[in-house]
């Protein structure tokens, strides 16, 4: 592959608890998925059944990949988000979205779900951080 490929996977809180990382993505035929106890075992295991794509495919010799052929572009649901990126403060980013505190927390632990405003909001806020963040030097 010359130009690497654009993978778009979701991060999802099931209702049992469980998380699960998908893609419509098809290599070959290979689906990639990944599942674990937490968001962030799910997107290591989702990254693993690429790996293991690749193994195999290079087995059949159909093809020859490399990781670095892939970009995987995380969408995360709100417990996922908190999940993966637990050094974030719920309060206080929620606060920085404009939305209650505590009902933020309720979100990241998947006991409610955001209106599609409440997630504009919070996108937005995860954007503003980003530029943030990109402008920043040590």
């Amino acid at each position: 592959m010359s130009m690497a490929t654009k993978i778009k996977a979701i991060i999802e809180k099931g209702e049992d608890g469980l998380f699960s990382a998908y893609s419509d993505f098809e290599l070959n035929d290979y689906t990639f998925a990944g599942f674990g106890d937490s968001a962030t075992k799910a997107k290591e295991d989702f990254l693993a059944s690429i790996r293991e794509a690749i193994e195999m495919l290079e087995q059949d010799g159909i093809a020859s990949y490399d990781e670095a052929d892939f970009i995987v572009e995380w969408k995360y649901d709100i417990p996922s988000l908190f999940g993966c990126f637990e050094y974030l403060n719920i309060s206080k980013f929620a606060m920085e979205a404009g939305v209650n505190p505590s009902q933020m927390r309720k979100y990241a632990r998947g006991l409610a779900y955001p209106s599609e405003k409440t997630v504009e909001k919070i996108a937005k806020t995860i954007s503003d951080i980003s530029s943030e963040l990109s402008m920043v030097r040590v």
